[in-house]
């Protein structure tokens, strides 16, 4: 569930995904679908590039892992307007 992740950021400015028995794994976000849906569907992938939490929908997760993985992708991709 979205509503369940726990986003933050390192010392070093990572993203670090907080799993619910408190594991950190660094993480980048991935679209599953950047041009059809940019705010659903997006795994948050580790360094060894395996999937360690989904987000379903942007909007349906607390405002501050929100504007943290909104502002990682922002960084990331380019998206055509």
């Amino acid at each position: 569930m979205s509503h369940a992740i726990t986003l933050e950021r390192n010392a070093f400015g990572q993203l670090v995904f907080v799993a619910a028995d408190g594991t950190r794994h660094l993480v980048n976000p991935v679209r599953s679908f950047p041009i059809a849906a940019p705010t659903e569907g997006i795994g948050l992938v580790n360094t060894d590039g395996e999937e360690v939490a989904w987000v379903e929908r942007i909007a349906d997760l607390p405002p501050a892992a929100r504007e943290l993985l909104e502002a990682e992708l922002a960084t990331r991709e380019f998206m055509p307007v």
